[in-house]
């Protein structure tokens, strides 16, 4: 993945949920509600937001199951900053969790950050 190709997949998605919850609320504290979704459903709005996406391998996780479960890097923008994390998909490509989400201002150190996620 190029950087150019980074930025035109660019899929923030935080003026989307802001707009909606403005319908849902009205205009008062929209930002600080919007912030405390993405909180609390990190894993979630952090994939949607992806642009990018490369696949690190199996998961072999102690509480799985049996379910299999792959680790990818993902590379996104989400409320204006640029993120890098590793996410454990399951075989239906639905996101059960990520970890080691870091945010970035610009998308070369964030570009740098998802070439060196292992």
């Amino acid at each position: 993945m190029t950087m150019d190709s980074v930025i035109a997949g660019s899929n923030d998605i935080f003026p989307a949920l802001m707009s909606g919850l403005e319908i849902e609320f009205g205009s008062g504290g929209v930002e600080t509600l919007a912030r405390h979704f993405i909180e609390a459903e990190s894993a979630d709005f952090h994939w949607e937001a992806r642009s990018g996406e490369r696949w690190l391998g199996r998961f072999e996780g102690l509480d799985d199951e049996g379910e299999e479960r792959d680790r990818v890097a993902i590379i996104g923008c989400l409320d204006a900053h640029w993120f890098v994390a590793v996410a454990i998909v399951d075989g239906e490509g639905e996101v059960d969790r990520i970890s080691g989400l870091r945010r970035f201002e610009s998308v070369r150190d964030a570009q740098e950050a998802y070439i060196a996620a292992r």
